[in-house]
């Protein structure tokens, strides 16, 4: 099994992932994005994707799993809307800023993705919710996997703003049900 996540910019952040599979006997190989070209997946070999929404990352994965006629699984989007759901459901945020990567290449993909998640948040949550902001909202949230220069950037606006609260990784969210996910996958053989 290989698990590709997003380079954080932040080693001790990757290592964090890499504590969390060992803790719960995940065995697989774990690499950054930045490295993918030097993937050779083995046939028949599982490849999840931690990159959250679908763009130019995901294509390329799966690019190189259709190569080499192994199983590419991407991180559903609908555990990260159910954590965040979860997480937003106790805050008092009249809207959020939702910070993260933009898409290169597969632009329309990613903000399909992104789309879905603020739609649902404003109907089941009735909050109002901004992409990639340079003003200031009651909430800013990180949709990063780990802490890096996104997290940095939503915590910024948090501190001048004076915002009621930031999420700067979506890992503390959704751990748990990421491993069970991983665990799924693994003793499905990719099955999923």
């Amino acid at each position: 099994m290989i698990i590709i996540y997003h380079d954080p910019g932040n080693e001790n952040e990757a290592e964090k992932l890499l504590k969390l599979m060992k803790e719960n006997n995940i065995e697989a190989t774990i690499i950054p994005v930045s490295k993918i070209n030097e993937l050779i997946p083995k046939d028949n070999e599982i490849i999840i994707s931690l990159i959250p929404f679908r763009g130019g990352h995901n294509e390329s994965i799966k690019e190189i799993a259709d190569r080499y006629n192994a199983k590419y699984i991407k991180i559903p989007l609908e555990m990260i809307y159910v954590n965040l759901k979860k997480y937003l459901s106790d805050k008092k945020c009249k809207d959020v800023c939702f910070l993260y990567w933009n898409a290169k290449r597969y632009v329309e993909l990613q903000e399909e993705d992104l789309d879905k998640i603020r739609q649902a948040i404003k109907n089941e949550l009735g909050i109002e919710s901004y992409s990639n902001c340079e003003e200031c909202h009651d909430c800013f949230i990180a949709l990063t996997l780990m802490k890096g220069k996104i997290s940095e950037k939503a915590l910024s606006y948090y501190k001048n703003c004076k915002s009621n609260f930031v999420l700067e990784d979506m890992l503390s969210v959704i751990k748990e049900d990421l491993v069970k996910w991983i665990k799924s996958i693994r003793d499905a053989g990719g099955g999923v």
